[in-house]
């Protein structure tokens, strides 16, 4: 993206106090790229509460892959965020 087309960008959430929303966001976007293409369909809803990421999924073997990760999930995340956003993931 250009850059100061970014700055604009980031001056505007600023502005308007939305970086917890905007990360939320950058969240569900990067928790969505971890999700291999054969089970995206399988995730039906996905938003963040509370920094809590909320996953609901019909697929058992899913919900066990997520489990068994999610402590890596959840620090891949804030690293990539910068910040802590995300402090757990409930599987619904």
């Amino acid at each position: 993206m250009d850059t100061h087309l970014n700055d604009i960008i980031q001056s505007f959430i600023k502005k308007n106090h939305k970086e917890q929303l905007y990360n939320e966001h950058r969240a569900i976007v990067l928790f969505d790229t971890l999700i291999p293409p054969i089970f995206k369909a399988n995730v039906t809803n996905v938003h963040v509460k509370n920094e809590i990421l909320f996953v609901k999924t019909n697929n058992a073997s899913l919900k066990f892959d997520l489990l068994t990760h999610r402590s890596d999930i959840i620090k891949h995340i804030n690293n990539e965020i910068g910040l802590e956003v995300i402090k757990d993931i409930i599987l619904q």
